[in-house]
C-alpha cells in the first residue's frame, strides 16, 4: 500500500509490512528457472545503424573536442593580465570587437575598471603567496 506524504512524494506505508503477508520465495520462483526460461526466448538479431549517421556523429565529436581544446589553449596560452581583461570583457557581454566601438571616454573608463581588477588581484596573490611562508 502506497500513501502519499504531506510533499506528495509517494512513499510506502510501514504498516503494509506488517499487515499484509509478503509474497513468499517459492511464489516468485527460484532464479534457476526464471534463468532457464529466458533461454528459451528466440533471439532477435540487431541491425546495425546505417554507418553515415556515426560518421556524423564523429565529426561533430571531433570538432567538439578540437573547440574545447582551442579553447583551453587559448586561456592556457594568455597571461593574468589578459585572463583578467578576458573575464571582464566575457561577464560583461562584450568582445575586444564590440569595446573598440565605444566611444573613447566608455573605452576609458571600461580600461581604468580592468586596471583595478589587475591591480586588486595582483595584490590579492601577492598577500597568499606571503602569507604561506
Amino acid at each position: 500500500m502506497k500513501v502519499q506524504s504531506a510533499n506528495g512524494t509517494t512513499i510506502m506505508n510501514p504498516t503494509f509490512l506488517r499487515t499484509e503477508k509478503a509474497p513468499r520465495a517459492e511464489a516468485l520462483g527460484s532464479f534457476a528457472s526464471a534463468l532457464a526460461n529466458t533461454a528459451e526466448m528466440p533471439v532477435v538479431p540487431i541491425e546495425p545503424e546505417d554507418e553515415s549517421s556515426d560518421t556524423g556523429l564523429a565529426e561533430k565529436s571531433n570538432h567538439d573536442a578540437k573547440s574545447v581544446i582551442d579553447e583551453f589553449t587559448k586561456w592556457a596560452h594568455m597571461t593574468p593580465s589578459e585572463r583578467i581583461r578576458a573575464q571582464y570583457l566575457e561577464a560583461h557581454g562584450m568582445s575586444e570587437g564590440d569595446l573598440s566601438h565605444l566611444p573613447p571616454n566608455v573605452q576609458q573608463e571600461i580600461e581604468d575598471e580592468i586596471k583595478k581588477q589587475i591591480e586588486q588581484q595582483t595584490q590579492e596573490q601577492t598577500k597568499s603567496q606571503l602569507s604561506g611562508l
